[in-house]
């Protein structure tokens, strides 16, 4: 839908983008944002305020950065993203996302609402509702730096978070919600597909809650990890705060 690259800046407002049509490649989408509704690439800056950004085909992500230097900054609107392999915002191979008071709402599998893939990038988020109910669908999927402050992320039928290798997610006054019955709330692993670094993983959350209906509250395994919880109100039904294989 937009599309802007070679340093290229691009402003959009009161605006809506939508898109439909399939991915050629669930790979080229994931680590190189094709078939996106938003895409910047290639030190590219786009600057979304109050806009819709809805796409209906496989592999295509709401809002998209690629490679060190590109930025996408949302302020305001909302993301919607029906199909498989559709992530909401996403950065990969060091790209950057901003998000401020964004709604976002993913209802394919694999599809996370906030998201990182090879290479890492960088997601700051502040406010908004976060909505996934796809099969493997966290709210959030770490193989990078993604930071919430005050919003809502809740997962349907998957983690509420899995971070990946040598990564780290931030919450601050953030609902935390999710749960699979094999790897609990929070997904910390290293899965040595190659998408991210081996290393100790991190997981901090000051205030707001966590929540894990099935599944222990987090689940570690082939990985070191360090978890650091402040002032968080946590409810697990299983009963079990760690599992670590």
């Amino acid at each position: 839908g937009v599309y802007v690259t070679n340093s290229g800046v691009f402003n959009l407002s009161n605006s809506s983008v939508t898109t439909t049509g399939n991915t050629s490649s669930g790979d080229n989408s994931s680590f190189y944002g094709q078939n996106a509704g938003v895409l910047a690439k290639s030190a590219a800056t786009i600057n979304l305020a109050n806009c819709t950004v809805n796409t209906s085909g496989t592999g295509a992500n709401g809002v998209f950065a690629y490679g060190t230097g590109s930025t996408v900054s949302v302020v305001g609107g909302s993301i919607t993203c029906a199909a498989q392999l559709a992530h909401g915002i996403m950065a990969s191979a060091g790209g950057t996302v901003t998000a401020q008071d964004l709604d976002m709402t993913t209802a394919g599998a694999n599809s996370a609402a906030i998201a990182t893939d090879r290479g890492g990038g960088t997601i700051t988020v502040h406010g908004g509702t976060d909505n996934t109910t796809g099969r493997d669908s966290p709210g959030i999927y770490s193989t990078g730096t993604v930071t919430v402050t005050d919003a809502t992320i809740a997962a349907a039928n998957s983690e509420g978070a899995v971070i990946e290798g040598l990564n780290n997610v931030l919450l601050t006054n953030t609902s935390l919600s999710g749960g699979d019955s094999d790897y609990g709330g929070v997904l910390i692993v290293q899965t040595m597909s190659g998408d991210s670094q081996v290393g100790t993983a991190n997981f901090t959350m000051n205030g707001g809650s966590l929540t894990a209906p099935t599944g222990s509250l987090f689940f570690v395994t082939n990985t070191d990890a360090v978890i650091e919880l402040t002032g968080v109100t946590t409810s697990v039904t299983s009963g079990v705060l760690l599992t670590a294989e």
